[in-house]
């Protein structure tokens, strides 16, 4: 039997070294749990000191709203709900005030600022931002110039923190951060939507107030006399319609004359952007930021000499060869307006002074809030001048905003004055004369397929009877015409060429309105056919450049169209049925025009399409018989 003594000391010893083992693995894990703790520790500590800074940072905001108490029926300040009691004594630099209606909706948001430090970096990096209120006592401010002021503002904070500790300015360091963090606060999510939108250079309708900063260069494009332009954006608002939808309304500024003043004034046109879903690109947008154009450069070089001209150009006497515009307003109605382009050419006086006189309800009456001189403007101040300049037409007797472009300084020649002035006989009349369905209109339409020009034809009822109405519809059908390069046909127009006497006014005024319209205005070619020329007024004779008469059809001519009309008439028929010459002799006798002819063709082949055959002289015959029968009742 073993002795137990030697057992008993190998348990003690295996016991002391499990013990140990415990021991150094307890202390191994208690150190691994104090250095876990001690990790817990700092980053609770760094969240406590973010909590708190924020919780600094928030308490130096204090938010109210202002709302309507039907009780005392007035308004009142109640601080806004959302917002913690202060937790510290520092003292509040934002005043936050939300403004209801008597409805008690909301419509805006003011924030009022109590750092004087704060209000001047505001006003450095929005220095030519107009209606800011931060000059106003006590200071205030919109919600988005935050926004627009977030890159400014940390900059500023950028530079104030890199200063030396004893010139640092403390205090304002710490009402930037304030405010930079109020910003985030208030617009965080919409910096992070912009900054996925702005990529794609897309952006929302909702969002579009982002998209524009104050006092930045915007591009537009002006319809009316198609021309690009910039103009300096103020300020976007949103609006309702009269059938409630919503919509923004733009507010730019411009450089502009009005007679008297030349500077800085509203952009007389109203620039609107309707309600729209999804996201749109910038580029679509009726305006764009100049950067977002993608043709800044050009933009700025084009623009740049064309407001050079505007700023120089002085009141008078101009040459003027391009689209114009002009304002119509409703007689019952002090805001129903609409506006037109027109073309201009010839002469026209530059008076904005005398067009404010005569137009005094216009739209288009800059009124100057900044004088500006002219030789002094800025490279950016050329840019936002005025596309059109207001004045004159006399070749046009219309009051209208003329494009810059297109004016010219009036060149008078020397050796000669009716045939070489500017405006007179750019285009080229022709007067066809004749009786009805000798080829005049055939005529007109063949100088259009030759020319390969559109034909646009109008009658004279058409143009109507009254002399404003006249005048109206002729310039109408003029400045179509010109517009789409086409030929102008005016047909039996012998009430307007006819000879002016002293008693009927009214046809004499008719004809005095044509007559000015072809000398001045028209630029390109007009026929006009009339059946009675030995009628016309003599002073149409140096105003027509070419005057053919056509006679009546003798015997040849009229056998050549039976046997055209007839050709072509039979086209698609199985074994056509041949006329012979006696045949076609015995029609050509008949003193028919050409379009009696044509037509008289046209009734023979429906008969013979109703009766099933093809087209023969019978048919021609019998539809003969009843044309005769029709003359000899007129003879009757």
């Amino acid at each position: 039997m073993s002795d137990p003594e030697p057992r008993e000391k190998a348990l003690a010893v295996l016991m002391k070294d499990a013990d140990s083992e415990r021991v150094t693995n307890s202390k191994k894990k208690d150190g691994e749990e104090n250095h876990s703790m001690e990790q817990k520790s700092d980053e609770m500590g760094k969240v406590a000191q973010e909590k708190e800074k924020e919780k600094i940072e928030a308490t130096r905001i204090i938010r109210y709203d202002k709302i309507y108490d039907y009780g005392s029926h007035q308004w009142k300040l109640v601080k806004s709900a959302r917002r913690k009691k202060k937790t510290n004594n520092k003292k509040p630099i934002l005043v936050v005030c939300r403004f209801f209606d008597y409805r008690n909706r909301y419509t805006e948001t003011k924030v009022e600022i109590k750092s004087k430090g704060l209000v001047d970096a505001l006003i450095d990096c929005n220095d030519d931002v107009e209606g800011l209120g931060l000059n106003q006592n006590p200071p205030s401010a919109d919600l988005s110039l935050f926004y627009h002021s977030q890159q400014a503002l940390m900059d500023r904070l950028a530079q104030e923190e890199e200063k030396e500790p004893s010139v640092k300015d403390e205090i304002l360091v710490a009402d930037l951060k304030t405010t930079l963090f109020f910003t985030q606060e208030e617009h965080g999510a919409i910096i992070a939507d912009m900054s996925t939108l702005l990529p794609a250079q897309e952006c929302t309708w909702d969002l579009l107030w982002a998209l524009f900063k104050p006092s930045s260069l915007v591009y537009h494009y002006h319809k009316y006399t198609h021309q690009d332009s910039i103009l300096l954006f103020r300020r976007i608002q949103m609006k309702q319609h009269r059938d409630l939808t919503y919509f923004w309304e733009i507010n730019c500024d411009v450089v502009a004359h009005e007679g008297i003043k030349f500077g800085l004034a509203k952009y007389p046109e109203k620039i609107e952007i309707d309600k729209f879903e999804g996201a749109r690109k910038i580029s679509d947008l009726v305006v764009v930021p100049l950067p977002w154009t993608g043709s800044e450069l050009e933009l700025r070089s084009a623009l740049g000499k064309r407001g050079r001209r505007y700023a120089i150009m002085q009141e008078g006497y101009w040459e003027v060869n391009g689209w114009a515009v002009r304002e119509e307003r409703n007689p019952n109605s002090n805001w129903d307006t609409k506006r037109f382009s027109f073309s201009a050419y010839g002469r026209a006086m530059i008076d904005p002074a005398a067009f404010s006189a005569h137009n005094p309800n216009c739209d288009y009456n800059a009124t100057v809030h900044t004088i500006l001189e002219r030789d002094k403007l800025t490279d950016d101040q050329y840019l936002i001048c005025l596309p059109y300049a207001l004045g004159f037409s006399f070749g046009n007797k219309r009051w209208g905003g003329y494009t810059v472009s297109k004016l010219e300084p009036v060149h008078v020649a020397k050796d000669g004055y009716d045939d070489f002035v500017v405006g007179k006989g750019r285009g080229l009349v022709i007067l066809l004369s004749g009786n009805p369905g000798c080829g005049k209109t055939l005529t007109a339409e063949a100088v259009a397929e030759v020319t390969q020009k559109p034909l646009y034809m109008i009658s004279a009822g058409e143009l109507g009877t009254a002399p404003e109405t006249v005048d109206a519809a002729l310039t109408l059908a003029l400045e179509l015409a010109h517009r789409w390069q086409a030929v102008l046909l005016l047909d039996e127009v012998d009430v307007f060429l006819q000879a002016r006497n002293t008693t009927d006014l009214a046809r004499n005024a008719l004809v005095s309105i044509f007559l000015r319209q072809l000398e001045y205005y028209y630029k390109g070619i007009l026929i006009l056919t009339t059946n009675r020329v030995s009628a016309c007024d003599p002073a149409f004779e140096s105003r027509i450049h070419v005057s053919l008469h056509y006679p009546d059809l003798e015997f040849d001519a009229r056998k050549e169209i039976w046997k055209n009309f007839i050709t072509k008439a039979q086209k698609g028929e199985k074994d056509p049925r041949a006329i012979g010459l006696e045949e076609m002799n015995r029609l050509a006798a008949h003193p028919l025009n050409g379009r009696q002819i044509k037509n008289l063709v046209g009734s023979a082949r429906s008969i013979a399409s109703e009766c099933g055959e093809n087209l023969d002289a019978s048919h021609i015959t019998t539809v003969l018989d009843v044309m005769s029968d029709w003359e000899n009742a007129k003879g009757a």
